[in-house]
């Protein structure tokens, strides 16, 4: 686990199942959803993850072609979103260029380690 200090907040990066070693009030609760949802280009969807609260029945659909929410069988009446996946907004592709989101965020970059804290503040 590595924590990086950006702007006022701090982050932290992990590696394999150690986010789990956090407390659960020492971190931003669905951060990554919340991001993915701000950066997301709705028209470019991969995946989604569902739930429904009742039953609790979880449900993944993933697409081979990107396309927008609603082809990914969402009934906003009955389910909750847990996890999204896709391309994110033109804007934000120098950040990034795909972006799956949870409680946690996952980004897959190609960056040297000294490149990290900015690419962090460009982000947050």
């Amino acid at each position: 686990m590595v924590f990086l200090p950006v702007s006022v907040r701090t982050m932290a990066l992990t590696f394999g199942q150690v986010h789990h070693n956090l407390k659960q009030h020492s971190f931003e609760y669905d951060f990554g959803l919340r991001v993915t949802l701000n950066m997301l280009n709705p028209r470019e969807l991969r995946s989604a993850d569902m739930v429904e609260p009742g039953p609790a029945r979880r449900k993944r659909t993933q697409v081979p072609v990107s396309t927008e929410l609603t082809y990914l069988d969402f009934d906003a009446n009955s389910e909750i979103i847990r996890s999204l996946t896709g391309k994110v907004k033109p804007e934000y592709d120098e950040l990034f260029r795909n972006v799956t989101g949870s409680t946690s965020l996952k980004v897959s970059l190609k960056l040297l380690p000294a490149e990290l804290v900015d690419r962090l503040r460009g982000a947050a």
